[in-house]
């Protein structure tokens, strides 16, 4: 049983050009979001985290302003496509990428606050 977890990896890596991993994600969504998540949501299902647990989720301020804010949404693909990075095309910049996925890491703590607590 785990009392507390902190989850900080992240950071643009070397992949400058979008490079996309074999689950269909970039490797700057993989790095910062969904290997997080993965761990987070596995420990949560198989109730390895104690009762009353803390988890602390590192994020970055690159989430939060123009140009890589990003928005609320209830449309599926604009965040399926942030996340596989077709949102970039040609133009891809890992700064874009990773400001985006670190706006999607907020909603992610967010979403796992409200169904844990």
């Amino acid at each position: 049983i785990i009392d507390g977890l902190l989850l900080n990896a992240g950071g643009f890596t070397h992949d400058k050009k979008g490079a996309v991993c074999e689950s269909g994600a970039t490797i700057i969504a993989e790095t910062n979001l969904i290997g997080h998540a993965a761990l987070l949501d596995g420990l949560i299902q198989s109730n390895k985290l104690a009762k009353g647990s803390r988890v602390v989720f590192s994020g970055s301020e690159a989430g939060l302003g123009e140009p890589f804010a990003i928005k609320w949404s209830n449309d599926l693909d604009y965040y399926v496509n942030i996340i596989n990075g077709k949102t970039y095309g040609k133009n891809y910049t890992p700064a874009d990428a990773y400001g985006h996925i670190k706006g999607m890491v907020a909603f992610y703590c967010s979403a796992v606050a409200r169904h844990n607590t």
